[in-house]
């Protein structure tokens, strides 16, 4: 496994054996200033998986602190979900954090996404607690 992107709010590692890409929030999500903070690093962290081809992506948000306002999940969906689309990706297993705000904002953004219909090459979404629920959902199909 390596760290492909690094920075105090996300770090991204991808394990090549498996076919995935782990999105980690990490604590000083709660030292962001700002949305634009936020949807620049989230921006930097998602074009990093643009140089490689993956099935699955877990997105591990237990440890973000920073809660995505309404707009900011549309910014979200209007700009990082897509790429998942774009590059393959066939399952995300998203890890939700212990925060019930921060929980039901990250919710609510996939949720949205969702919202936008079935189209053909979009991953499957699904809310787990741990990285072993995750991977095993991963290889049942």
């Amino acid at each position: 496994m390596q760290t492909i992107f690094e920075s105090p709010y996300t770090r991204v590692t991808l394990d090549e054996s498996r076919s995935e890409m782990c999105y980690y929030s990490t604590p000083q999500t709660a030292d962001l200033p700002d949305d634009e903070a936020y949807q620049a690093d989230a921006l930097a962290s998602a074009m990093a998986m643009k140089d490689y081809q993956v099935q699955f992506i877990i997105t591990d948000t237990r440890d973000n602190n920073y809660p995505l306002s309404p707009d900011l999940q549309d910014w979200v969906n209007i700009n990082i979900s897509p790429l998942w689309h774009q590059t393959g990706v066939k399952k995300v297993g998203v890890i939700l954090p212990q925060e019930f705000i921060a929980s039901l904002g990250m919710t609510q953004t996939i949720e949205d996404d969702r919202a936008g219909g079935s189209v053909a090459g979009k991953p499957v979404i699904q809310y787990f607690e741990d990285y072993e629920s995750a991977r095993a959902w991963f290889a049942s199909a």
